[in-house]
């Protein structure tokens, strides 16, 4: 594929699909519901923190290894000899299943929001879920068109949605403040909880975290186009950390003027449209209103082509390695369209057929949605556990050097806050606990491991996938960019 993307295209990229401030909203209710609006304003501060330190370490990873594999090519490379095999592939299911639930639950916002709208402003009109997943659909194929037929053009129309999501917060939030956000109302915002969940405040607010890593999700999709860019091994990770950065102020942002703005807390709680709620009752303008939410609309499926790209690549490298089922079909770049046109293509179709869940059941579709959360961060725990079995030793000579302090702090934090998270994103959002509430996060990621040690044992992959090629000459192509002028891997 051609190296496209410079650092501003791939910053563009990587924030394009992380979206921060936009999850706010998303999250807005239950943390509500888990700790009130003290809860809604600091979990997205400290989340961001515990998400910083574990970005910055598979970041190092990223100048270490550049490859559109990513974690699973990592682990890969850190791992003792014969566990590399096995290590590679959970790693590389794991990012994939998280990449495809969460390009769904991406592309299933936009479309309750479509259909929402069209109920509010037609008060005849009111949708269903087949409905809804339409507008899902179309949204989806619309996307993979997008990132199939102009290809060249991803680079510039991530920037175009980079600059417009940046534009909108600010927009968004100056609107809020001007026509009826109240600042004196920060102490009563910052330190009022109000749990409601049934949990103890403690444990309320571990499981607001975790729903709250949502925030920053995906922070490794710079590294699946780390093979479309000059000198990866020094701009992917700049792009990664910058991208969190970027986020955190814009949702210290979004977050005031959206919680200064809240006139009845409980009404949000209730409304089926929180966002909308806010802009009404606050702007009160209905062209202002509708506007905005159009404006959000764009975002999020920018959102979801940015997706779509980076859950092709993914599963174009894995099959370039072997890994997936009917590898032979997937690992083919596009020779007039310069992209994985199957890889993409499957990514859409699975999202389609997935989302005739959530015409059976919301609830069934959103625990899959709340396991991205879980697997991402499984993915990149894996290759950093390996780092602190193995030694900083094997590591070779990078441009993103941590050293032998923040490094080893990095690791051990990412590794020892994901295996804690593993357990509470397993339990239910509140008490008591019914079959509308109940968390089957547990059961879907046994059901993952279950279907990957299948796939293991009984398909042949424990004899024909052994990683990634690491032969000279896809070395040579791969790293090759990366000691362009001698200055990137200066430490």
């Amino acid at each position: 594929m051609p190296r496209q993307f410079s650092l501003m295209s791939m910053l563009a990229f990587a924030f394009s699909i992380m979206n921060s401030w936009t999850g706010i909203i998303s999250l807005l209710v239950t943390n509500l519901t888990l700790g009130g609006p003290a809860c809604a304003f600091w979990v997205p501060i400290t989340t961001a923190l515990v998400c910083g330190i574990i970005s910055t370490g598979l970041a190092e990873l990223a100048s270490a290894f550049p490859s559109a594999g990513g974690q699973y090519h990592f682990s890969f490379m850190l791992a003792p000899e014969r566990y590399r095999g096995p290590a590679a592939f959970v790693t590389a299911w794991f990012n994939i299943f998280a990449y495809l639930f969460t390009t769904a639950s991406a592309a299933i916002f936009p479309a309750q929001l479509i259909a929402q709208l069209a109920s509010i402003y037609n008060q005849s009109y009111i949708p269903e879920r087949w409905h809804i997943w339409l507008i899902y659909v179309a949204i989806l194929v619309f996307s993979t068109a997008i990132v199939i037929l102009r290809s060249s053009f991803m680079p510039k129309l991530q920037s175009i949605y980079f600059c417009a999501s940046l534009l909108a917060v600010v927009t968004i939030s100056i609107t809020l403040f001007a026509t009826g956000a109240d600042a004196s109302r920060a102490r009563e915002v910052m330190t009022t909880w109000s749990n409601t969940s049934g949990w103890n405040t403690g444990f309320a607010y571990m499981l607001a975290m975790g729903q709250g890593m949502w925030l920053y999700v995906c922070v490794d999709s710079a590294t699946h186009v780390s093979e479309e860019i000059v000198r990866p091994g020094k701009y992917v990770p700049i792009a990664m950390v910058l991208s969190v950065t970027i986020g955190v102020f814009s949702n210290v942002i979004f977050s005031l003027a959206i919680l200064f703005s809240i006139k009845s807390f409980e009404d949000v709680q209730s409304a089926t449209l929180p966002l909308y709620t806010i802009l009404d009752t606050t702007i009160g303008s209905f062209g202002g209103v509708l506007f905005l939410l159009i404006w959000v609309i764009f975002i999020y499926i920018g959102c979801v082509s940015g997706l779509v790209v980076t859950s092709g690549r993914l599963i174009w490298a894995f099959s370039r390695d072997n890994g997936m089922p009917f590898s032979s079909r997937f690992d083919k770049i596009s020779e007039k369209y310069k992209v994985p046109v199957e890889a993409s293509v499957l990514s859409c179709v699975f999202c389609i057929f997935y989302g005739l869940i959530y015409i059976g059941s919301t609830v069934a579709f959103n625990t899959f949605i709340s396991t991205a959360i879980l697997f991402l961060n499984l993915s990149y725990a894996i290759p950093q556990g390996l780092v602190m079995i193995t030694g900083r030793s094997s590591l070779p000579e990078r441009y993103f050097n941590l050293g032998r302090i923040f490094g080893p702090f990095c690791n051990i934090f990412t590794v020892s806050w994901v295996t804690l998270y593993t357990i509470v994103l397993c339990a239910p959002l509140t008490l008591p606990v019914t079959v509308v509430t109940m968390n089957y996060v547990c059961v879907v990621l046994a059901g993952g491991l279950a279907f990957v040690s299948a796939l293991w044992f009984f398909t042949g992959k424990s004899k024909t996938f052994t990683g990634p090629d690491v032969s000279a000459e896809i070395i040579d192509a791969v790293y090759a960019p990366n000691k362009q002028k001698g200055d990137d891997m200066e430490p």
